[in-house]
């Protein structure tokens, strides 16, 4: 049987779009008969300071010394910790073992900070000195990363799949929704600052301020991860005059979730950090129609006439849209149809994991 370790940045505060990735993958790699041992960051003395203090050597060793007792033939790495590569001692660690990074939000847009170019800089030395392979969540990714590193490790496309949720509205349903009194706004996520919240009740205060009525907002998502923002944030609903029309309903389980998705028209998530979008992907079947930043990779996924797509920052732009749909629901109904539509055809987590399962026996097959 083969050892397979995990290195894990899971929190038990809120989940994110990778602990969702890899909570399919754990799943998949026991039902394949994998050996499996996670390794949380966690479980290592001072792993959090050390890593955000830019520390990787000795944090790279107390890893080593865990992994030397456990043995495992392949390490799986999540995205956050990738820096363990960066170090010449991470590279003599590495060399001992198979290792797999996953890519799931590098900024790889035109205006993509220096921080990604210097990413990409030394994935190019990681990939020639230490990485036997990467998994890429969206075509962006895979493509930069081949240009930057050529062909010194294996490099594979497995997107997260859309179909955690099991249900969906019958397309009649999705109509009469589109045509309900209220209009309902849905925002998912964990309530940090780079998530853009601020930014939706900017738009929400101008839809306010301009006596556009009929429509109610309901913001799901952990409220232990920030506390302080959290306490910005329901001051901030107050000072806008929003208490009556904005939930902040914590954290959820995922009947309920899909509960909020048979009410919601739209779900919007204005992140000024890149990430997938994986929630706003997942309510495509309830015709819940996505408003997101330019940044989220679910665009990759989806045609062109589905969703909508802002700058960051872009709170005008926000209300414009969602007035124009609370004020003209026929003009609404033809993006919650195409989004309807276009659920069936998004990635499955079945599919993805095959994916995975024939890329790790190609990376278990290589030698370093």
């Amino acid at each position: 049987m083969k050892k397979v370790v995990v290195l894990s940045v899971h929190s038990p505060l809120g989940r994110t779009g990778e602990e969702i990735f890899e909570e399919h993958m754990l799943y998949s790699l026991r039902d394949w008969g994998y050996e499996v041992r996670v390794l949380r960051l966690g479980q290592v003395p001072g792993a959090w300071k050390s890593l955000m203090a830019g520390l990787v050597e000795p944090l790279a060793g107390r890893i080593e010394r865990i992994l030397s007792l456990l043995r495992p033939e392949v390490v799986i790495i999540q995205e956050p910790l990738l820096p363990l590569f960066w170090s010449g001692a991470s590279r003599t660690l590495w060399r001992r073992y198979r290792a797999c990074g996953i890519l799931s939000r590098l900024d790889f847009s035109p205006e993509g900070s220096l921080l990604h170019q210097e990413v990409l800089a030394r994935l190019k030395v990681a990939a020639s000195t230490a990485l036997s392979g990467l998994v890429c969540a969206h075509p962006r990714i895979v493509e930069r990363v081949e240009e930057r590193c050529g062909t010194k490790c294996r490099v594979e496309l497995i997107p997260p799949g859309f179909d955690r949720l099991h249900g969906r509205m019958t397309e009649l349903d999705v109509k009469r929704k589109a045509f309900s009194d209220t209009f309902e706004i849905l925002w998912v996520g964990n309530v940090v600052p780079h998530k853009g919240l601020d930014v939706l009740l900017d738009a929400l205060f101008h839809l306010s301020q301009q006596g556009v009525r009929g429509w109610h907002c309901t913001i799901v998502g952990s409220l232990a991860v920030d506390p302080s923002y959290v306490l910005r944030i329901q001051e901030e609903i107050s000072a806008m005059g929003l208490s009556r029309r904005v939930d902040l309903v914590g954290r959820v389980d995922d009947l309920s979730l899909m509960d909020h998705f048979e009410r919601a028209h739209t779900v919007v998530l204005m992140s000024n950090r890149p990430e997938m979008g994986l929630v706003c992907g997942e309510g495509l079947g309830w015709g819940v129609v996505p408003v997101g930043s330019s940044l989220l990779g679910l665009r990759e996924w989806l045609p062109d006439d589905v969703g909508v797509w802002l700058k960051p920052s872009d709170a005008r732009g926000l209300y414009e849209v969602l007035s124009s749909w609370i004020e003209r629901r026929s003009g609404f109904l033809d993006y919650s149809l195409r989004a309807y539509e276009t659920a069936s055809s998004l990635p499955s987590w079945r599919k993805s994991m095959d994916r995975l399962r024939s890329f790790l026996g190609v990376v278990g097959r290589t030698s370093q």
